[in-house]
């Protein structure tokens, strides 16, 4: 459902987003099927490579990721692989109008 929910708004629908959302051409035929097909691989590909790592490896911090040293404290010396931050980003974009669409969608 999440698949599908995130092909029916990026790749379906004609919803198009600018400083607020629009609509833009109709489209006749969008490739949903193929897009959705390949957006369930990628899904599975990762979900796969997750089930790889160890969990016992991985350290969460919650904090806010401008200020990192302050999060990591001073006495952080390993190295670190990823580093996942979740909005509100310090920018003017707004990152969750694809997930509101989405929930529409589901709503229905």
């Amino acid at each position: 459902m999440l698949a599908l929910v995130a092909e029916v708004v990026s790749t379906a629908s004609n919803i198009r987003f600018g400083p607020e959302p629009y609509c833009g051409p109709k489209k006749k035929d969008s490739g949903l099927l193929e897009a959705f097909s390949k957006r369930v691989r990628a899904m599975a590909g990762d979900l796969a490579l997750v089930g790889v790592i160890d969990p016992g490896d991985a350290v969460v911090f919650e904090g806010d990721s401008r200020e990192c040293g302050s999060v990591l404290g001073e006495d952080f010396n390993e190295s670190f692989t990823a580093l996942i931050c979740s909005p509100p980003y310090p920018a003017e974009h707004d990152y969750t109008r694809h997930a509101r669409w989405g929930s529409h969608f589901l709503k229905r």
